[in-house]
């Protein structure tokens, strides 16, 4: 039996109308989004709304208020309460207070909410989002039903005519007294069970002494424990997955590209080739066949066609020489990339055999300080604006690093004009038009992270990343600039 079936919140109701009525309501507000707080005088409880289900708590302590702090309902506090009614066979039940103010407690699973009514007219709903709340008069939110004995037995018949009913409550061919019986027991529970795995309900007519709020509150206790940890672990493996595959395509793209300039013919070879049919290459081709001098036959050259055939064969010769270092720089990534993805595997397997939310935590604290240590070891500070990746440089050297190891002639490039400050790199999308605004929030990024940062406006200069040279034999970070533009921003950390 699920825990808002009709039953259990008609005892709940029926619980609070003794322990209630005649109270004044001290205190209501929230801490969050999610969880609502009651104080009475003699009396409190909490409402908590997980994953849109609400779940009542009746525990004793005295909630503080904390930095969330949110004034609820506040028409009804320090009202009386003049009744608790239990609405019969529907999934609700409400408060009475003066001056005609009601309180409706609607727990419809995912689309439960707590609605304050003057009279008939909706005044406001704790859960904003389910907007028809606010818009359904009082009497239409409930029925009164009266379930009479039906001679229709068959179990898809049964719960046609006995929607409120639990599963639980069918026996095929009952009879009449049966099902009074039944419907009776159901009416006078005093206690109730739970299968701990599953969560379903079981209802008990043993006389606890008014304990089963109580009951209610160690079950809420428990599901919520429970769900916490199974929803934070599924969202935990969810995101080792997809870094898991990530890492692993990243490693596979870059052995691919290790594999092919390895096997690649030496380009001081094709320099050379050029060099020696001088002759027979015109200007302004980006391609043509020539002897190949090593192996007595044709071959098709790539040539950049705004350069001469010396300065051809002179930026040949410089791939040739950087060559072992792009070698050794694909390395040393893909050995990176593997070191990191068997601690994404541990981690991965370290997460399906925790079993309590404690040491998911545990975990999660782990990541946390190594990704805060690896962060401390970059030399950019990394922001994320509407899913692009903004990289804005911590000092001199660090600007100099982020241009050198960490940039794409395409990435759009912004530092503050005519001042000191960070170089700032937009990594841009490929195939994808970036919107305006986040170039003008890196402008107003580069403008913080500069000395003009104090200014009401600043201007913030940028260009793309290719159009920027760094100055041979200059300090660190220094740089120049062209077919620059400039933008108007304040400077602001997002």
């Amino acid at each position: 039996m699920h825990h808002h079936n009709t039953f259990i919140l008609r005892v709940i109701a029926k619980q609070l109308k003794l322990d209630l009525e005649g109270q004044n309501l001290i205190k209501c507000f929230s801490n969050s989004l999610d969880e609502i707080y009651f104080e009475f005088s003699n009396f409190a409880f909490r409402g908590i709304f997980f994953q849109g289900d609400l779940l009542f708590s009746f525990e004793a302590q005295t909630i503080n208020e904390n930095r969330l702090f949110k004034p609820q309902f506040q028409e009804i506090v320090n009202l009386k309460l003049l009744k608790v009614s239990p609405h019969l066979y529907e999934r609700s039940f409400h408060f009475e207070f003066e001056n005609n103010l009601k309180l409706l407690f609607k727990c419809h699973g995912r689309k439960s909410n707590i609605v304050l009514y003057e009279n008939e007219e909706a005044l406001v709903a704790f859960r904003k989002n389910l907007e028809n709340d606010i818009h359904i008069p009082f009497t239409d939110k409930f029925k009164i039903i009266t379930p009479n004995y039906s001679s229709e037995l068959s179990a898809k018949s049964f719960f046609q005519k006995y929607p409120y009913l639990p599963k639980e409550f069918y026996i095929e061919n009952i009879s009449q007294s049966i099902f009074e019986t039944k419907l009776n027991n159901y009416n006078n529970l005093n206690a109730i069970q739970w299968d701990e795995k599953t969560f379903d309900i079981d209802i008990s007519t043993t006389n606890t002494d008014g304990t089963i709020l109580n009951h209610i509150t160690t079950f809420t206790n428990q599901y919520l424990k429970q769900n916490v940890f199974e929803t934070t672990k599924y969202v935990l493996e969810e995101k080792l997955i997809k870094a898991i595959s990530e890492k692993e395509n990243f490693i596979k793209i870059n052995k691919e590209a290790f594999n092919l300039l390895i096997n690649k013919r030496n380009d001081d070879e094709i320099g050379n080739i050029i060099l020696s049919n001088i002759h027979m290459i015109p200007e302004g081709v980006k391609g043509l066949e020539l002897l190949d001098i090593y192996n007595d036959k044709l071959i098709f050259i790539k040539l950049d066609k705004n350069l001469n055939a010396v300065d051809n064969a002179a930026q040949y010769f410089k791939k040739s020489k950087a060559k072992p270092f792009t070698i050794q720089l694909l390395s040393d990534k893909i050995q990176k990339a593997e070191m990191e993805l068997r601690k994404l595997s541990t981690e991965f397997n370290d997460l399906i055999k925790a079993d309590s939310l404690k040491q998911i935590k545990k975990l999660t604290t782990q990541s946390t300080t190594q990704l805060k240590s690896k962060q401390e070891h970059l030399p950019y500070k990394l922001f994320e604006i509407d899913g692009y990746k903004i990289l804005v440089g911590k000092h001199a050297q660090s600007n100099d690093k982020l241009l050198s190891h960490y940039s794409h002639k395409e990435d759009i490039w912004l530092h503050a004009k005519d001042v000191g400050g960070s170089h700032v790199l937009i990594k841009v999308k490929r195939q994808a038009a970036m919107p305006c605004s986040v170039l003008e929030k890196a402008a107003s990024l580069a403008a913080y992270y500069s000395k003009s940062r104090n200014q009401s406006l600043a201007t913030v200069t940028y260009t793309l990343r290719k159009f920027v040279r760094k100055i041979k034999g200059a300090d660190k970070g220094l740089v120049t600039v062209s077919n620059e533009k400039t933008l108007l921003v304040k400077p602001n950390k997002p």
